[in-house]
């Protein structure tokens, strides 16, 4: 029968809702004493003996150091996270790779690997995903739930998502949470790409920034836009925010394969900087502007500017402090930084606040990361299935 391959070692327990708001202050917070977390809970401190009697218990945290937590009164035990007292798979999936990371309760990434696309068939893709499971399951027995991303619109509600537009895959209607979940006997969730990148590093910066607002932008084969706002991931009403990728930068430009002319993805699409600067695929388009050739250098400026549009755009409707940057077509702003840097200058509105531009490194672990992320998330929330 459907998960029975799947033995569970490490299911996540149920948890009252003070009980997971206990559990994800520590996990954010670090070492706390009880009275800190009664305060902060806004809870009484019977309420709290019996929140931290039951996530001790369950073995997600444990008695730490006794340290003077105030300048008058007793020592206090401290309570902390076990981090690894469970762990999360998370799952990327592009058109030809299955991209699979494990993190433990605290974020951090204790596996990583890939595996590709054999067959883009639903049932083959999700038998897959059921195969690395076993497969990790050997080494780490107490995964307590799985997070995917992949591109594509997602419907509500969270905990039985269905798939909709996922044009790498060629999926449109696939019930993919409830599939996998009824496979591999695990809670699943399912998210936008960009959306579950967008969340974890809003999470990531959370200790150090209150109340984050911020925009992650994403270009490559595709170009994707998710947004934070003093904390809380913009969702959409169709599990995603509204897409710029075909704001119209020149109306005489080139026409983009939806048949738009001169939007942002007529220049700014991997696809269409190939065709605009004559080029057989992206790799040869990237060497050539290197080299220095003309066509494929103004290819890659006109990429930018529009680039330089969205960030710009972005900036004038949600006022954000930081902007990432990042994605497959990052090389993008290797070469043309400069045209970047001033079409963001032409764009953006003259009071508009200061913001960060946070150009990140790309690699397709960080995405399977943030689906980890959402996983645990998930569980911390009572989201699980």
């Amino acid at each position: 029968m459907p998960g029975d391959r799947h033995p569970r070692a490490g299911r996540w327990p149920e948890l009252s809702a003070t009980t997971r708001a206990a559990l994800r202050l520590l996990q954010r917070r670090g070492p706390l004493g009880r009275a800190e977390m009664a305060r902060m809970l806004g809870v009484s401190r019977a309420n709290l003996t019996r929140v931290t009697r039951e996530l001790l218990a369950a073995g997600l945290i444990a008695e730490g150091a006794t340290e003077l937590r105030a300048s008058t009164g007793r020592p206090s035990e401290l309570l902390e996270l076990v981090p690894d007292a469970r762990h999360f798979m998370g799952v990327k999936l592009t058109g030809d790779t299955v991209y699979v990371v494990v993190v433990d309760l605290s974020w951090r990434v204790v596996f990583a690997g890939d595996w590709p696309i054999r067959s883009r068939q639903v049932e083959d893709v999700v038998h897959e995903i059921g195969t690395i499971l076993s497969a990790v399951e050997e080494e780490l027995p107490d995964i307590a739930g799985l997070g995917v991303s992949l591109a594509g619109s997602m419907s509500e509600p969270r905990e039985h998502r269905v798939v909709h537009e996922s044009v790498y895959l060629g999926w449109d209607g696939v019930p993919l949470a409830d599939l996998i979940a009824a496979d591999v006997g695990l809670p699943t969730t399912v998210e936008n790409d960009v959306q579950a990148l967008t969340l974890a590093e809003s999470l990531m910066l959370a200790d150090s920034v209150a109340g984050v607002t911020l925009a992650l932008v994403t270009v490559g084969v595709g170009i994707g836009v998710g947004y934070v706002i003093d904390g809380a991931l913009v969702a959409g009403a169709h599990g995603r925010p509204g897409r710029i990728d075909h704001t119209i930068v020149d109306p005489d430009g080139p026409a983009c394969d939806r048949g738009h002319r001169g939007c942002v993805s007529s220049y700014l699409a991997s696809s269409s900087i190939v065709r605009n600067s004559g080029s057989l695929d992206y790799a040869s388009a990237l060497d050539a502007a290197r080299r220095g050739d003309r066509r494929a250098r103004r290819a890659f400026d006109d990429a930018g500017r529009a680039l330089g549009v969205v960030i710009a755009t972005v900036v004038n409707s949600m006022d954000p402090g930081r902007v990432i940057l990042t994605g497959d077509g990052l090389a993008l702003y290797e070469i043309s930084s400069t045209a970047i840097e001033a079409s963001i200058r032409r764009t953006v509105s003259w009071d508009a606040g200061e913001f960060v531009l946070d150009v990140r490194p790309f690699d397709f672990s960080e995405w399977a990361r943030a689906a980890g992320i959402v996983a645990v998330e998930a569980a911390l929330a009572g989201r699980q299935t």
